[in-house]
């Protein structure tokens, strides 16, 4: 009995000793990890990757859009015996910041990387489009930039964007940029450098991404100036008037005289103008309406000239002028209108009551305006119904003298008694009656004139006339006189402020 124990225990001992030995060989056992491979899968597939196993392993993903199937689950890792394995990868479309995956193989403590994945860069939408959405613009399609302005083109896109001005086209007027999937209008304006806006050219719309990447580009075509349009550098919507002084040599700006000439510049279209001299005359006729008489004027007859580059730069002059206010228009047309008009000029453009024809407003670079000579700007011209001139006892035409040249007094003095310094004096001989005087005061340009008898004479008063530019005196007999002149103040109605003239009447 004793034996059989002894016998029993050292079968066991054995069993056991020979269990460690074989423990010890697995862990001894070199593992063996198969090569790296690569694979590339699109974003919303699947894959099967195979791999051979010397151990127990476990298979570990290092992307979170890189996911290993265990039945109906989608995890990061997953567990498995030696021998052959294969294992189902989805790819999903999250987390952009990578597009690479790593598959690792862990066995027996050791690990690598058996399998990249790749996943390609998703083509984020960025589309331009025209007006409508109708055509998607791009290569040989290009964005067609217009004159005025009224192009559009619309943007769609997943990113952050901007578009960048340049020299040819302008922005600031409009939206320039946007954010991921808001659909945005773009109105382009032209740049503001004139020879990029006269001719065609064919440029680029430069898109960026919020890193400064570019992301597209868009061919520009802009087909130049409309051959009908014009542009001058000195004026907007509104016309511009340059008034002379009566010496030619300077020009009003604002409320101070600069020294002249006036320059300016021109654009048309391949540099195709003609410019026209028109002088113009303003009058109220008898409805209370103000018309025009407008008349081309030859270069060589013309009291404002310019000198033209022939290239867009104009500069403006006048001549001294030894007479009344004059007004004139420089017209510059672009050729093509011009040669439209040229044989029937006056009927076209001219007007009555607007004194040009307002489609053709728009070629008006300059109203030009000329301040008349202080000898023909103060003073009246006197006349007897008849419009004769009046006359003296012998046969002598009388003249008005200036209470200024006559006077010891200031011209504050003189503004101070009479609110002008536009004082003239009519003397008239005893004797001879004056039963009408028509006294129309010069350099006047109202639409027409006022009058009141300040100091008066028994008799004598004022009538209307029909010539509303001037005044009308009655009652002027052969012995009609008074203590002091009669004093005839004329006013602007416009600008009542003060009398534009006054009128004093003596008798001797």
């Amino acid at each position: 009995m004793k034996n059989l124990r002894f016998y029993l225990g050292f079968v066991a001992l054995a069993a056991g000793l020979a269990f460690s030995g074989c423990d010890k060989d697995d862990d001894a056992k070199p593992v063996v990890f198969p090569e790296k491979k690569e694979v590339v899968v699109s974003a919303g597939e699947s894959t099967v990757i195979s791999f051979d196993a010397t151990s127990q392993w476990t298979l570990t993903s290092s992307a979170i859009w890189c996911k290993i199937e265990d039945g109906s689950e989608k995890v990061s890792s997953l567990q498995g015996k030696a021998g052959r394995a294969e294992v189902k990868i989805h790819i999903s479309d999250e987390a952009r910041d990578s597009n690479t995956a790593e598959l690792t193989l862990k066995m027996n403590n050791e690990s690598k990387v058996i399998y990249v994945i790749t996943r390609p860069a998703k083509a984020l939408v960025f589309k331009v489009f025209n007006a409508d959405k109708t055509q998607e613009l791009g290569e040989g399609n290009p964005f067609v930039q217009l004159y005025d302005g009224s192009g559009k083109f619309v943007v769609v896109t997943e990113i952050d964007w901007k578009v960048e001005t340049t020299a040819n086209i302008d922005f600031s007027q409009t939206v320039a940029g946007g954010k991921p999937n808001v659909e945005v209008v773009v109105s382009p304006a032209l740049g503001a450098n004139v020879e990029l806006r006269k001719n065609g050219w064919d440029s680029q719309l430069v898109f960026k991404n919020i890193g400064g990447e570019t992301v597209k580009v868009v061919p520009v075509r802009y087909d130049g100036m409309p051959e009908s349009v014009i542009e001058f550098s000195h004026r907007g919507n509104e016309l511009e008037v340059v008034e002379f002084t009566y010496e030619g040599d300077k020009y009003k700006d604002g409320s101070a005289n600069v020294d002249g000439p006036f320059k300016f510049n021109v654009a048309a279209r391949d540099d195709k103008y003609t410019h026209v001299y028109i002088e113009y005359f303003e009058e109220m006729n008898d409805a209370g309406e103000y018309e025009f008489e407008n008349y081309v004027l030859a270069e060589d007859e013309c009291w404002f000239t310019v000198t033209d580059d022939k290239k867009g730069g104009f500069v403006l002059s006048t001549q001294e002028n030894m007479g009344k206010l004059r007004n004139g228009f420089l017209m510059v047309f672009p050729t093509s209108v011009y040669d439209k008009v040229k044989n029937n000029f006056e009927k076209s453009v001219f007007s009555t009551t607007e004194g040009i024809n307002k489609n053709y407003e728009q070629y008006i670079a300059v109203i030009v305006k000329q301040a008349a000579n202080p000898a023909m700007a103060s003073g009246f011209t006197v006349t007897d119904q008849e419009g004769t001139p009046l006359f003296d006892e012998n046969g002598e035409e009388l003249e008005l003298t200036s209470y200024r040249d006559g006077s010891d007094k200031s011209d504050e003095e003189i503004i101070e008694l009479f609110g002008t310094t536009n004082v003239h004096i009519l003397s008239l001989p005893l004797g001879t009656a004056y039963d009408y005087i028509v006294a129309a005061p010069k350099g006047f340009t109202g639409y027409y004139v006022t009058a009141d008898i300040v100091q008066g004479w028994a008799g004598v008063e004022l009538v209307e006339s029909d010539d509303i530019k001037t005044v009308t005196i009655t009652g002027i007999g052969e012995q009609t006189k008074g203590e002091k002149s009669l004093q005839i103040n004329v006013f602007d109605p416009e600008n009542a402020d003060a009398p534009f003239a006054v009128l004093l009447i003596e008798r001797y």
